[in-house]
């Protein structure tokens, strides 16, 4: 009987020893991939695991899950075969240490996901694809601890991760570092979310990246908790988060332009535009988000930037930082010449609240710019209150600024009187700015070492 009861204990040890060792999914198939694997195998165990994460991604059917174990799988292009169910998801995932897909060449797409619904992928780590994942047409596709590094092409070419025209998707503690022309993007896309992920930038030569988190034509989509930062010296312009509609898209298109989504607790360091919208897009929130241009040395930065037609935004319990321009709502030099001509190119109706502005030449640069309100807002330690631009045809297109209960301390004219050219002109011919502050209204501002006020 002893012998019996020790075997028995024996047996169940094993089988506790191969649950915390094997991966499983219970009430579904469970497949593995590993280096030492072979694609002829039946991959149901680690001991029989299929080769290739490529392979695995044509097998696996509604409910079931992938385990990759760690290590470089080298040159792979992973394209989904199948989808998942809202209750059976297809879940593909990293365990063992991180898998990595190297493209080694910067071009094709190392995960494709086409036309599929609730499919999976985490703990994932890709680099030197033009686009490392995409995912086009999907619906409840997760990204989850995905790791970019180096992908994209000359020119700001290439996606680090890219939504186009997915629903209720979700990209998750993802991290991109030089991604070339875009970290994450996100495209004719409705309801998802990026949550907690970080975009990097370290190079400044041709494979520099040029967006870090942007969506277009989009809707209803939340990018929350993230940080974007250019962390090198850069003379690029560069972008951090925000909406810019005209991107990749034709005139004409059924989407709408971008309205209603949420921007919060976002932190974007060192760009020339830290967060934006443009182009049409209209009614989003920008909440208890953080810009830094301290550092950034291009002739022509800003921290929250509003331009080409972008109307009805607001901007709640913001803060930033700037150099040049902190805020800058205006019409750029050359937008009659983009994509998106036609929209109202007034940028009307944009708000500020509970924000606070310091440093800076200039707090506030208005061109075209109609019923801008900045409300309990403070004010702090820049030169110029503002600077005010007219239109290519010379005329004051500026109205309706409002400043209610706000504070201003340490600005030392109410506007900027510098001649300068393009981009604060439409021509090489430099302007002056002016004063406009006959439109501009104050009540219930207190205005602290306010001296010269030309």
């Amino acid at each position: 009987m002893r012998c019996c009861l020790v075997s028995r204990l024996s047996l169940l040890a094993l089988l506790v020893v191969s649950v915390l060792v094997w991966p499983s999914a219970a009430g579904s198939a469970a497949y593995y991939v590993s280096l030492t694997g072979n694609d002829a195998w039946p991959g149901t165990r680690p001991d029989s695991a299929w080769r290739h994460i490529a392979y695995a991604a044509t097998r696996a059917q509604a409910g079931d899950s992938v385990y990759i174990r760690g290590g470089d799988y080298g040159h792979e292009h992973v394209v989904v075969s199948n989808s998942g169910t809202s209750s059976a998801p297809i879940v593909f995932e990293g365990y063992s240490g991180m898998p990595v897909l190297n493209g080694s060449d910067r071009t094709g797409q190392g995960i494709l996901i086409s036309g599929k619904n609730y499919v999976t992928f985490k703990n994932i780590e890709l680099s030197m694809y033009m686009d490392c994942i995409s995912v086009v047409s999907g619906k409840y596709i997760t990204l989850k601890n995905i790791v970019i590094r180096e992908c994209g092409g000359l020119a700001s070419a290439g996606r680090g991760i890219q939504l186009e025209r997915c629903k209720q998707s979700t990209i998750r503690n993802c991290e991109v570092t030089d991604a070339g022309g875009v970290g994450i993007y996100t495209t004719e896309s409705d309801s998802c979310l990026i949550d907690n992920c970080r975009v990097y930038g370290t190079r400044t030569d041709v494979y520099e990246m040029d967006y870090y988190i942007v969506m277009s034509w989009a809707t209803g989509n939340t990018i929350r908790n993230c940080t974007t930062e250019v962390k090198v010296a850069s003379s690029k312009g560069n972008h951090g988060i925000g909406i810019k509609d005209h991107t990749g898209v034709p005139p004409g298109q059924p989407h709408p332009p971008s309205n209603n989504n949420k921007i919060i607790n976002c932190t974007a360091i060192n760009f020339e535009e830290c967060f934006f919208a443009a182009h049409g897009a209209h009614h989003n929130e920008f909440i208890n988000c953080y810009g830094n241009n301290a550092a950034k040395g291009n002739y022509f930065n800003n921290v929250f930037m509003v331009r080409d037609g972008a109307s009805d935004n607001t901007f709640t319990n913001c803060s930033g930082v700037g150099n040049k321009q902190v805020v800058c709502i205006y019409l750029r030099e050359d937008y009659e010449d983009d994509a998106d001509k036609g929209i109202n190119h007034f940028q009307a109706n944009n708000s500020f609240v509970n924000c606070i502005f310091e440093n800076g030449i200039v707090g506030v640069f208005l061109r075209d710019a109609q019923n801008t309100t900045f409300r309990n807002c403070t004010f702090v330690n820049s030169t110029n209150l503002f600077r005010f631009g007219k239109n290519s045809t010379g005329v004051d297109q500026n109205s309706n600024t409002r400043i209610e209960n706000c504070i201003i301390y340490g600005v030392t004219n109410q506007y900027d009187t510098r001649s300068l050219t393009q981009p604060y002109s439409f021509t090489s011919t430099p302007e002056t700015g002016y004063n406009d502050m006959g439109d501009v209204t104050a009540t219930y501002t207190n205005v602290e070492s306010h001296s010269k006020g030309k």
